[in-house]
């Protein structure tokens, strides 16, 4: 974060046009999320790549932040640069 290579958001910083993308596999975010939802095991994700959008910002998340992370590093290796990473979601969970 310091280094500027990770965006982090916080939950208020949501948008209507956002994916939330869920890498834990187990939908805990769609009450969080204004625009779309999806559910993507980080184990399928490098498989999945080519059925994200480019050009809507991804939103990653999971309970501990450790998948998210690993997800959103495999997101931009892939080509994605609209990937945030949300902060901290086990303390509003």
């Amino acid at each position: 974060i310091l280094a500027k290579r990770l965006k982090p958001a916080d939950i208020y910083d949501l948008q209507e046009s956002d994916i939330m993308l869920d890498v834990c596999g187990q939908n805990k975010f769609k009450q969080f999320a204004r625009g779309e939802n999806l559910v993507i095991p980080l184990p399928l994700l490098r498989d999945n790549l080519q059925n994200l959008p480019k050009n809507k910002r991804l939103v990653v998340a999971c309970i501990n932040g450790y998948a998210a992370y690993l997800a959103y590093c495999t997101l931009r290796g892939g080509g994605f640069e609209n990937v945030v990473l949300l902060n901290s979601p086990n303390i509003w969970q």
